[in-house]
């Protein structure tokens, strides 16, 4: 197995277990008093389908979400108080096998003593008079930067520098989810467990990661920044091949993106791009399409970009930014699998002489006819379009077959006249697209309902619909 790879955008959905990460919202109970990100024991008292009740520090709370537990199991969580309460369950914990504790016991099984520590100091603040068991190391992103003579390597995480040992070979260049274990002899890292769960264990660590700027920000700047040729013949050829991509994939900046341009950036602008390399695999595959390349795909480019060089973030800072934010993408959406939520992608948009990032979501429409194989003929679509005429803008629509609903919800008045007053004009050239009935109507922004504005807003910010993860750094 490959050491800590980055997992596919299309993953198959696996049903929550307590696994790694499992993520449940605060539905009863108060969690604002307990300190974000500590990690502490709790004890299943209800588990139902859709709901379970903990113990958690002296009081009973509510959690939506369905976690494999049973009732008196008792599991190792972190909170996160705020606007949207959410909890974590990191793993469950081993029954006692009784007997005396040995006292040496953290130096044959890997655990510190100090780690030991600090999951008792926790255990006294939150009411348990049991010791703790120790938390499971958490997945976190690690970009490597160089190898050290002595075999460790010099790594980022969270924006640091550290130096760091590893299990398993790490490629210089390359971008990592590990376990990461911080020991009194240092910084350790270790592969995530294989697991059905892995892809949502790497999605979630990806999401916890700074978030970087939007894809309207980067990809010109990208563009930009690799139109002087390196001087380094490899990083040259590898900086010519990634320019060459993202400028087929980038609006011409007098004009608003041609359907067949959205298309190409949706599926050559990298959110796609491991998933094309399984199918390309799959000798079931039916009509095995070519594997992706660097020459053919953004995010395969900025891989082959990244290994030509020691650190992308330093050398092409917009290249790193630009991975980062399709990874970014890639992470929303496997999530988006997992809840039923909406696939999100980025789209640069010209606006005078400025870029703006129209957010595009969709799903299948569950209410329109179902197809021989089961799967609903229409679709759902919300984007939010950020234009300097108009304003906040939204714009809710399905569509199934040839026809064609679209409601644009719009924050300015005056900005809705016009908009109004343009619509003969725009019905008349959807129906000369191909859509044979065509309904349109314009109304304010305030007229969202509360499930619209969810979608809305988690297309805008480029998160998870309706939260669902915790320390997402929006």
């Amino acid at each position: 197995m490959d050491p800590l790879p980055l997992q596919p955008i299309i993953a198959p959905t696996a049903a929550i277990s307590a696994g790694p990460v499992t993520l449940l919202r605060l539905v009863a109970g108060d969690i604002s008093t307990l300190v974000s990100g500590q990690t502490m024991p709790a004890t299943v008292m209800k588990a139902a389908p859709g709901e379970t009740v903990l113990s958690l520090a002296g009081q009973q709370v509510t959690l939506r979400g369905t976690v494999n537990v049973s009732p008196g199991d008792v599991l190792n969580v972190r909170v996160q108080p705020g606007a949207t309460p959410m909890v974590v369950v990191t793993g469950k914990e081993q029954a006692p096998t009784g007997g005396p504790v040995n006292a040496n016991a953290g130096a044959s099984t890997g655990t510190s003593t100090a780690a030991t520590a600090t999951q008792q100091r926790a255990a006294s603040v939150y009411g348990s008079s049991r010791p703790a068991t120790p938390a499971p190391a958490e997945p976190v992103i690690v970009d490597v930067i160089a190898r050290q003579p002595n075999g460790q390597y010099r790594v980022r995480i969270d924006g640091q520098e550290t130096t760091a040992a590893s299990q398993q070979p790490l490629q210089p260049g390359g971008r990592y989810a590990v376990q990461l274990d911080r020991t009194p002899t240092g910084v350790f890292l270790r592969p995530l467990p294989d697991s059905p769960l892995l892809p949502t264990t790497v999605a979630t660590a990806i999401l916890r990661t700074d978030k970087p700027p939007p894809l309207g920000d980067t990809l010109p700047s990208l563009v930009k920044e690799l139109a002087s040729p390196p001087a380094d013949p490899k990083v040259r050829t590898a900086a010519a091949e990634v320019r060459d991509v993202a400028a087929k994939l980038l609006p011409e900046a007098d004009q608003p993106p041609t359907a067949e341009r959205i298309k190409q950036l949706v599926e050559d602008g990298g959110t796609h791009y491991e998933a094309k390399l399984a199918r390309a695999a799959d000798p079931t595959t039916p009509d095995r399409p070519a594997p992706p390349t660097h020459h053919t795909d953004l995010k395969g480019g900025l891989l082959s970009l990244a290994r030509s060089v020691s650190d992308l973030a330093s050398s092409f800072p917009a290249a790193a930014a630009t991975l980062n934010g399709i990874e970014r993408q890639q992470a929303v959406n496997v999530l988006a699998q997992q809840n039923g939520g909406m696939a999100v992608f980025q789209v640069p948009f010209p606006d005078g002489p400025n870029w703006r990032t129209v957010g595009l979501g969709f799903e299948p429409d569950g209410s329109s006819p179902r197809d021989a194989n089961g799967r609903a003929t229409g679709f759902r679509v919300m984007m939010h379009v950020p234009l300097s005429s108009l304003g906040e803008t939204w714009i809710d629509a399905s569509a199934e077959a040839s026809h064609l609903r679209a409601v644009l919800y719009v924050s300015d008045a005056d900005a809705r006249e016009r908009v109004r007053a343009d619509l003969p004009e725009l019905r008349a050239e959807l129906r000369a697209g191909g859509f044979s009935e065509v309904l349109l109507d314009v109304r304010p922004a305030g007229d969202l309902t509360d499930a619209q504005r969810r979608k809305a807003n988690a297309i805008r910010e480029g998160v998870p619909e309706g939260g669902g993860l915790l320390d997402v750094r929006a």
